[in-house]
C-alpha cells in the first residue's frame, strides 16, 4: 500500500509567503517535503495525489477558545457533542481545539470539564476505549485540552456569561475544577482585580493552567500585578472587559502593551472593528495574536 500522498497545485503558505503551484509531499503521517508541484510529481510519481489546483494549502488552524458548533455545546457534557465540533472543526479548517466550559453552577461546569477531559485524553493515549465508548470523534478535528471561561469573573462584565454561574475566587472551587479536568485544562479565565483572584492565577501558573484575563473590570495597574504573579493570556481581547481610554488604559491598555501576554481575538468583523484587528496584530506581532471563534452551538446552523 503506498503510504506517500502528494497534495499538488495549490497555493502553500509558509511562515513567510504564498507559493502559487506548489506541492506538499506526505510521507507516513508526516511531511516530508515542499515544493514545486512539477518537480515534486516528477521524483514521486508513485504518490498518491490530491489535485489542489485553485485551493490554498496551509497548516490546520487550532481554536483554543470554541463553545460549540453544529447544534451542540461543550456545556452539553456528551460524546455526540464532541464529535459534531469536531467535524464542524475540521471541515472549516480547524485540526485541534480545547472545547470551552462557560460559567454555570458548579456541577455543570465540573460534568462538562470533565467530559471534555476524558474526550482530551483519548485522543492523547489514541484509545476509543479510553473514556468508556466512544469519546473522541472517529473523523474532525481533534479534542486537545479543556479551556475554563469562569466562574471566577466580574458580573459588570458578565456578556453572554450566565450571572448565576459567576462566584467570587474560591481556592476549594478551583481545586474542583481542576480535578475534573485531570490535567487537561489549558486555560481559565479570571477577572484579576476580585479579591482573592491574585492567589488563583498563582495557583493556576504553579499547576501548568494558562491564567488568562477575561469579563473584567481590571486597572491598567491591577493587570500588571497579576502580570507578575502568573497572567499569560488575554479572553476575547475588547470583549467583556474595561476598554481602552487615553487616563486609564485598563484591560485593552495593558494588554496590548505587555509582552508577557497574547491576546485573543474573535476576527470576524462584527465583534472586533476590523481597525482595532489591526491594532492588537501590529502591537502584539505574529506569536502575540490569536485568532478564535468563540463561537456557539448556533453556528453551522441554518
Amino acid at each position: 500500500m503506498n503510504s506517500t500522498l502528494l497534495i499538488a497545485g495549490g497555493a502553500v503558505v509558509s511562515a513567510s509567503a504564498v507559493a502559487a503551484d506548489t506541492a506538499v509531499l506526505i510521507r507516513g503521517s508526516k511531511v516530508a517535503e515542499v515544493g514545486p508541484t512539477r518537480d515534486l510529481m516528477t521524483r514521486n510519481p508513485d504518490s498518491t495525489i490530491i489535485d489542489a489546483r485553485g485551493a490554498i494549502v496551509a497548516p490546520g488552524f487550532i481554536d483554543v477558545h470554541i463553545h460549540g458548533s453544529a447544534g451542540s455545546d461543550t456545556m452539553d457534557a456528551t460524546p455526540l457533542a464532541f464529535a459534531r465540533m469536531a467535524e464542524f472543526a475540521s471541515a472549516h479548517g480547524v485540526t485541534g481545539f480545547l472545547p470551552t466550559v462557560m460559567s454555570s453552577p458548579i456541577h455543570k461546569m465540573l460534568a462538562a470539564t470533565r467530559a471534555a477531559a476524558q474526550a482530551a485524553q483519548a485522543a492523547r493515549v489514541g484509545a476509543r476505549d479510553a473514556c468508556s465508548g466512544h469519546c473522541q470523534p472517529r473523523r474532525g478535528a481533534q479534542v486537545l485540552g479543556v479551556n475554563v471561561e469562569g466562574p471566577f469573573l466580574s458580573p459588570a462584565f458578565k456578556g453572554a456569561q450566565p450571572e448565576e454561574g459567576i462566584i467570587s475566587p474560591d481556592p476549594a472551587v478551583l481545586d474542583q475544577i481542576l480535578e475534573a479536568g485531570g490535567g487537561h485544562v489549558r486555560i481559565m479565565t479570571v477577572a484579576p482585580e476580585l479579591p482573592g483572584a491574585i492567589s488563583i492565577v498563582k495557583q493556576l501558573a504553579s499547576r501548568g493552567v494558562v491564567a488568562s484575563v477575561g469579563h473584567s473590570g481590571a486597572s491598567c495597574d491591577e493587570i500588571g500585578k497579576a502580570v507578575e504573579a502568573g497572567l499569560r493570556h488575554v479572553t476575547h481581547t475588547y470583549n467583556g472587559m474595561r476598554g481602552l481610554h487615553h487616563r486609564e488604559p485598563g484591560v485593552v491598555g495593558a494588554a496590548l502593551v505587555r509582552p508577557e501576554l497574547t491576546c485573543e481575538i474573535i476576527a470576524d468583523g462584527v465583534h472586533v472593528h476590523p481597525i482595532t484587528v489591526q491594532l492588537a496584530a501590529v502591537a502584539k506581532g505574529p506569536n502575540g495574536t490569536v485568532l478564535i471563534t468563540d463561537s456557539m452551538r448556533a453556528a453551522g446552523l441554518p
